[in-house]
C-alpha cells in the first residue's frame, strides 16, 4: 500500500510540475521514448539474454530462492545503470541530429529541449520504475527470511 502510495505522490509531483511548466505534451515525444527503450532492451538482451525474461518474472513472485536473490539485484542495479547511460547516449545521438539539421536559431531552444527528455527519460525510468523493482525483491525476501525465523523459534 505505501509502495502505491509513494508512486501516487511520485507522479503526481512530476505531473504538477509538468502541467505548470507548459503542459503535457511538452514532455511527451515517441521518437525519444523508442531511442531510449531500444538502447536499453538491445543492451539488456546482449547482457543476460534468454534470462531477462527469468529474472523479471521473478519480480512478480512473492518468495524468491536465495540462490537467485544475488543475480537477480545484479540484473536490476545493470538495468538501472544501463537506462541512465542509455539517456546520455541517446542524448548525444539526438544532438548531433538536431545539430545537423540546424538551420534556424528560433527550433534551436525547442530541439534542445527534445534531446535533453532523453536524460530525463532515463532518469525517471531508473529510478521509479527499476530501483523500486529491485527493492521489493529485495524487500520480499527480507520478509520470507524473517517469518522464517520466526516460525522456526
Amino acid at each position: 500500500m505505501f509502495k502505491l502510495i509513494g508512486l501516487f505522490i511520485c507522479i503526481a509531483s512530476i505531473a504538477v510540475v509538468m502541467k505548470a511548466g507548459g503542459g503535457f505534451n511538452m514532455y511527451l515525444d515517441l521518437p525519444t521514448l523508442l531511442l531510449l527503450f531500444g538502447i536499453t532492451l538491445a543492451g539488456t538482451i546482449v547482457g543476460y539474454g534468454k534470462q531477462t525474461i527469468y529474472y523479471f518474472m521473478l519480480a512478480g513472485k512473492k518468495q524468491i530462492p536465495s540462490k537467485d536473490l544475488l543475480p537477480a539485484l545484479n540484473f536490476f542495479n545493470y538495468i538501472s545503470r544501463l537506462t541512465l547511460y542509455s539517456g546520455i547516449c541517446a542524448f548525444f545521438i539526438s544532438a548531433v541530429v538536431v545539430l545537423v539539421n540546424f538551420t534556424d536559431v528560433k527550433m534551436l531552444g525547442p530541439a534542445i529541449a527534445i534531446t535533453l527528455l532523453n536524460i530525463i527519460y532515463g532518469l525517471i525510468f531508473s529510478f521509479i520504475i527499476i530501483q523500486p523493482i529491485k527493492h521489493g525483491i529485495l524487500l520480499n525476501r527480507l520478509n520470507v527470511d524473517s517469518s522464517t525465523e520466526k516460525q522456526g523459534k
